[in-house]
């Protein structure tokens, strides 16, 4: 048999679902933005090969390099 949940009990799960929901939100919108920011950044990179007559030819997730600071894909720069 379901138990019953006392009117204040069922109100502090609500509120932490509430904040866990938000939470989660908040996150994903967070992704979606820098999601949105490295699909801009290999568009501009696709058009500064364009301006220059190159066509890349083999475009996938696994031919795009992520850069941070002066590494990319495990290499530091000098």
């Amino acid at each position: 048999m379901a138990r019953r949940l006392s009117l204040s009990t069922a109100v502090t799960y609500a509120v932490s679902l509430c904040v866990s929901v938000r939470e989660a939100l908040r996150f994903f919108c967070c992704v979606q933005a820098m999601l949105l920011r490295r699909l801009a950044d290999v568009a501009s990179g696709l058009c500064h090969l364009h301006s220059r007559n190159v066509c890349h030819g083999d475009l996938k997730c696994e031919n795009v390099l992520l850069r941070t600071g002066r590494e990319i894909a495990g290499l530091t720069l000098s």
